[in-house]
């Protein structure tokens, strides 16, 4: 661990009087005018430095904080130009501050003032050429004015959001590795939601953003993981045997020794059904601690202790079964397996942080493209160069002489490094640098910022050019007394040495008074309330008060006393000088987006509206889900499904009865369909937006969504969607291509600020955020609810400072050295959160304190291991002996039951449940199809289809991209132009409608008819006509061809449904591959309800029945690309083998229940899977023919569920 050592107080003075010229470090704290001191000095180097605008290089971190230093800077030089002229007008009220003071006079001579007025002047003038600008901002024009001495690229894009290229290159990982690996580990991977691409994108981004962190991890032996592997699973099976042939048997011995089994027979049951669940799925059931520890209970070891325990008889035993033994064996088994694996899984992620690194940057230089990252590092490592380098920095000092950097907390070595080299070297005497920031107010970790840069750089400062900003301008009197107080009571308050709390003082800012006359008169006197909710009494020394409870109470609490603030201001009894508060002057800081639902829904009972500010994405909320209904609609107005579920949304609100009503009146019902087809029409004419927008009116929705409770959180939700649709349409004109986005960002939404929630209005409204987005604002009113609750150790990747280096430790078991190491870092950050939230308030802060005391999976979490549990560490002797040191300034209360029942009773408002909580089925219980089921894990691991060109639900290519040859018509069917899926659908309908018996050349009509529905130009028609009669003569077998086939013994579009009780894929898919089928690894999910299917043809030919299935996929530009070889390979990529069989078992449960005295072996003839484009009349290409046998049938069935 990093060595501290304390360090002196720094000296306060007015900063903005620093020396101008050297390195000047200026420590903040909160409130106490940062950007005031870094205008004031830009002012001073105008009139003193007598530098022009573009020579001072000024720097932040985020866009809008640039924007607000260019605005304070300009206004700042304005003010002390008017300040200095004498001619000014000035108002009657005009009273100028101390920096206006000091500099007129140290300006009071005549020629001087005229000097720094021309000066000034000059700066405003041409103030648009100043640099003030984030890093990155900064770094990017480096690049560009000084490209040849940095190196850099003269030109390339800037790429702001890699999230994109990310999940590419994980997805792409993911797939190569695993399509390797032994199944047992794969199938840990896609089954645990980590390794979904989605978080490990999350994983990677944060190794990233800390990219000068060392990565630690462990070495193992990788020689022995197969044969754990294959061990755990013979084991297993071998278990999993014995229960399903002695399960009976097991039962009836336990059954038989009642006297030894009293004390269990109420649970007995439950325990078996747990055996039954583990032995009904796969190896990977065994895994989960819950299902060992169910399985546990019946281990010969086990068993001997309950007998022990149950003080039986030493000749009586429990029941001897080889079964227990081999529980036994089971759990050592497992142990060592899911030891191996957890190996496995740390490399894993330590392997693809490191490809992602090397990767990310390949691509990025083929693209020509930058991150902000590379810029960074780019120009730190161009400006490290022992030659290019000390020519590049020189340039920049004589461009920049001075450099003033806000936020400086927030920085990280790179841009440190960059810094250093330019300013911090004996060539930059005459150079300054300013360094302004408050390293306890570093909360930003997750985004790459780095409080050991502050520090090591605090260490490269002289101490006589360190200067503490004191003077608390944000907070009234009492206030900052109390917060003093506060802070000094702990001995190290931030639980770091090198980060001291300095006391500051009261600035010059006046303030109107917060004024309550509900309360006593002293109570008006104590800016900061601690209020807290009593241990309970109990005869343990610590009583378990859960999180839940500590949870409801803060909001319980909170809730009520904004309702007696927001009462009292009605009745003009709480006041802010002469005017009522208003909701906008309170605030609720929360640490999570959760905790900020829970405030916002019980605010919302009472009638208190909120806006919420929140980093959640658009796409995941309720709104979102409705918009891909509506997208849906428009693509497909034809599909009254899809209509009705619109119309059935929230956004048109129609009731059962009036889609009763349409069902008796077709007229009224084709009135609404004929109304979505317009929509589409317009879509496709002048752009979704216009659509949408004429939606909004015809539908009525805007009105109907306002008079919800949270309708304006809503309509802000749906418009926000709309906008981004609009802007991606901007980019993909096609309507299908929107679509297909929509649901890519619901499934893995990319990292941008644009899909952030937008807050609801600038209304009136009680306002509620998390503390990271309050930083840098302030409130008249500030609730700080859970504080007392401490962050968890065991989410992320384990984060520690050691030895001057970050680090990141992957390592299977840590020691407790580096456990609590991990732990101090989390507090550290909480601290630092907790400080942020305590100095937002102008005028009062509610600071709420629990005695939490509760188990999380075994492990205890208590308020000692909390922010506040820290800074009171004796409980509520620390409240009391705090009252005591400031009983004027803090107000601390005992919050009971007793309490709250003396407060205004709130008024619940008349909610709907149903605008509360939206209609919800349980996941488990749904309608599935092949396609959803095969492309399960799909859906979970990648964030875009496997070939750079985008597919359909086929895996065909959206777009036909192949040159015309009229030879082979069949390979380039409908052109460039047309959707493959429209392509297949338009030869499905083909045949579905077709007489095989005919000739080709007399489907005229069905063939004019389906080329025109699906928008392939009528030219097509002859080389389509040509094209069918090969294929209707092309034989499925020596004595069959689709020619053979009269009305009389085919179906069309064969649908069914297969009903799933707790159907466990991976189980089919293990199946499946013990009979030879090649199948796709399928997500580990319980699934009841039905799946649903539907079979393009099924036929009867000399007594036995057949399914044959069309397919357009295009396989190569030859006939010889449809030979059986490349059929096989076809079936296996897209999981047609898993169709098929699932084809198969319906069609086999079909004929069950249809034919009588039906038998596999004489009846069941087979699956055809026709490749239409390699079916040519001469030869079995393009004909891929498979049989099940019976007994996989049987086996399916009891998969499936008996029928």
């Amino acid at each position: 661990m990093m060595m501290e050592t304390k360090r002196a107080p720094i000296v306060p003075i007015a900063a903005y009087k620093s020396p101008l010229q050297g390195i000047q470090l200026i420590e903040a704290s909160a409130g106490t005018g940062k950007t005031w001191t870094l205008s004031a000095l830009f002012a001073r180097l105008i009139v003193e430095k007598k530098q022009s605008v573009d020579q001072i290089l000024a720097i932040t971190f985020t866009k809008a904080a640039a924007a607000e230093l260019r605005d304070r800077i300009r206004r700042r030089l304005v003010e002390l130009h008017s300040h200095l002229d004498e001619n000014s007008v000035k108002s009657e009220d005009y009273q100028p501050d101390e920096f206006c003071l000091y500099m007129g006079e140290r300006y009071g001579n005549s020629s001087q003032r005229q000097q720094a007025k021309d000066l000034l002047h000059s700066a405003i003038v041409n103030f648009d050429q100043a640099t003030i600008t984030t890093i990155n901002g900064f770094c990017q024009g480096v690049l560009v004015e000084q490209a040849l001495a940095s190196g850099m690229p003269l030109e390339s894009e800037l790429i702001s959001d890699l999230s994109p290229l990310i999940h590419d290159i994980i997805y792409d990982y993911c797939r190569q590795q695993w399509r390797q690996a032994e199944s047992l580990l794969v199938n840990y991977f896609l089954t645990h939601d980590e390794f979904s691409v989605g978080e490990l994108a999350k994983f990677v981004t944060t190794m990233l953003s800390q990219s000068q962190a060392v990565i630690k991890k462990d070495s193992f032996d990788v020689s022995i993981s197969a044969a754990i592997f294959r061990k755990t699973q013979r084991v297993f099976y071998d278990t999993q045997a014995m229960w399903q042939q002695q399960e009976t048997t097991i039962r009836t011995l336990f059954a038989d020794h009642p006297a030894i089994l009293s004390r269990y027979s109420a649970y007995l049951e439950s325990r078996f059904e747990k055996v039954n669940q583990a032995f009904a799925a796969n190896v990977l059931a065994v895994l989960d601690s819950k299902t060992i520890d169910a399985l546990q209970w019946f281990s010969r070891e086990t068993l001997d202790e309950k007998r022990s325990a149950a003080s039986v008889k030493k000749d009586v035993y429990f029941p001897a079964h080889p079964f227990f033994d081999y529980i036994q064996e089971l759990i050592a088994a497992v142990e060592k397996c899911k030891n191996q694996l957890s190996y496995h899984a740390k490399a894993f992620q330590y392997e693809l942080v490191q490809h992602t690194k090397k990767t990310l940057l390949e691509r990025l230089y083929a693209q020509q493209a930058q991150s902000f990252d590379m810029q960074i590092k780019g120009l730190a490592n161009a400006l490290s160069l022992p030659d290019t380098g000390v020519v590049l920095a020189q340039n920049l000092r004589e461009r920049y002489p001075t450099a003033l950097v806000d936020e400086f907390q927030d920085t990280d070595n790179y841009q440190y490094d960059i810094l250093k080299h330019v300013y911090i070297q004996p060539e930059a005497r005459q150079c300054a640098l300013f360094l302004v920031g408050d390293p306890k107010q570093a909360i930003y970790r997750f985004r790459g910022a780095d409080v050991y840069t502050y520090l090591n750089a605090y260490k490269d400062v002289a101490p006589h050019n360190r200067h503490h900003l004191a003077q608390n301008q944000r907070s009234v009197s009492p206030l900052i007394g109390a917060l003093n107080r506060f802070f000094q009571l702990s001995p190290n308050a931030f639980k770091q040495e090198s980060i001291s709390y300095q006391a500051v003082s009261v600035g010059s800012r006046e303030h109107a008074p917060l004024i309550d006359l509900r309360e006593s008169i002293d109570s008006n006197y104590q800016p900061l309330r601690l209020w807290y909710l009593p241990t309970p009494r109990s005869e343990d020394d610590k009583p378990k008060v859960s999180k839940g409870q500590c949870s409801a109470w803060t909001v319980t609490v909170i809730v009520h006393e904004i309702v007696r603030l927001l009462t009292g201001a009605a009745q003009k009894k709480v006041c802010l000088g002469e005017r009522s508060i208003e909701g906008k002057d309170i605030v609720i800081l929360v640490r999570s987006h959760f905790e900020a639902e829970s405030f916002r829904k019980a605010l919302a009972i009472v009638g208190i509206k909120t806006a919420m500010q929140s980093r959640n994405k658009v796409f995941s909320t309720d709104e979102a889900a409705d918009m891909a209904r509506v997208l849906a609609a428009f693509a497909d107005p034809h599909n009254e499904g899809k209509v009705r579920a619109v119309l059935a949304s929230r956004l048109c609100g129609t009731s059962v009865s009036h889609f009763m009503a349409w069902q008796a009146d077709t007229k009224e019902w084709t009135k609404r369909l004929v109304r979505f087809q317009a929509y589409h029409q317009l879509w496709q004419q002048r752009g979704f937006i216009v659509a949408w927008r004429d939606f909004l009116a015809q539908e009525q929705v805007i009105p109907r969504l306002a008079h919800l409770p949270q309708g304006e959180r809503v309509m802000t939700n749906f418009l926000h969607l709309a906008d981004l649709l609009h802007e991606e349409y901007r980019q993909r004109v096609g309507m299908h291509q929107l679509c297909d986005w929509f649901a890519a960002q619901r499934q893995e939404p990319q990292e941008s600020e644009n899909a952030e929630l937008r807050l609801e209005s600038d209304e009136n409204l009680v306002k509620i955020m998390t503390i990271h987005q309050s930083k840098g604002l302030e409130f008249p009113i500030v609730f700080v609810p859970s504080l007392w609750s401490p962050s968890s150790s065991k989410k992320g990747v384990p984060f520690y400072h050691q030895e001057e280096a970050s680090t990141f430790d992957l390592s299977v078991s840590l020691s407790p050295e580096i456990k609590q190491q991990v732990k101090d870092e989390i507090l550290r950050e909480d601290l630092r959160l907790g400080y942020v939230a305590l100095t937002r308030a102008s005028q009062r802060c509610y600071l709420l304190w629990c005695p939490l005391n509760s188990k999380d999976k075994d492990v205890t979490i208590t308020v000692e291991q909390s922010a506040l549990g820290h800074w009171l560490p004796q409980g509520e002797l620390s409240i009391m002996q705090l009252a005591q040191h400031a009983p004027n300034e803090i107000g601390v209360q005992a919050v009971t039951d007793q309490v709250l029942s003396g407060l205004p009773a709130m008024t619940k408002a008349e909610i709907p449940l149903s605008v509360l909580t939206p209609p919800f089925i349980a996941r488990g219980y749904r309608l599935t199809s092949f396609s959803s089921l095969n492309h399960s894990t799909k859906a979970h691991h990648q964030a875009q289809d496997e070939s750079i060109e985008i597919k359909d639900d086929e895996g065909k290519p959206l777009f036909i991209d192949h040159e015309e040859d009229s030879a082979f018509a069949r390979f380039n069917f409908a052109g460039k132009t047309v959707l493959a899926k429209n392509v297949g659908n338009c030869l499905h309908k083909i045949f579905e409608h077709a007489d095989f018996t005919q000739p080709v050349s007399e489907w005229h009509e069905n063939i004019t008819k389906q080329l025109k529905a699906y928008g392939i130009i009528a030219t097509w028609q002859a080389e389509v006509i040509q094209w069918l009669s090969e294929v209707m003569v092309a034989p499925l077998s020596p004595t069959l061809t689709l020619q053979q086939l009269g009305r009389d013994k085919t179906l069309r579009e064969l649908d069914f449904h297969l009903p799933l009780t707790r159907f466990y894929p991976p189980t089919l898919m293990e199946c499946l591959r013990e009979h030879g089928l090649i199948i796709p690894d399928l997500a580990a999910q319980n699934i009841t309800g039905f799946m649903k299917g539907s079979i393009d043809l099924v036929f009867e030919h000399q007594g036995q029945y057949f399914i044959a299935d069309y397919k357009s996929n295009h396989l190569g530009h030859q006939l010889s690309d449809y030979q059986h070889d490349r059929l096989h390979t076809a079936m296996a990529n897209n999981g047609y083998q898993l169709q098929a069989a699932l084809y198969a078992l319906a069609l086999h449960r079909w004929l069950s229940q249809r034919l009588h005295h039906y038998q596999f072996e004489q009846h069941f003839g087979g699956v055809f899977y026709l490749f239409l484009r390699g079916m040519n009349g001469q030869g079995n290409q393009g004909v891929y023919s498979w049989r099940p046998t019976h007994e996989l049938l049987n086996a399916l069935n009891r998969i499936v569920g008996e029928h």
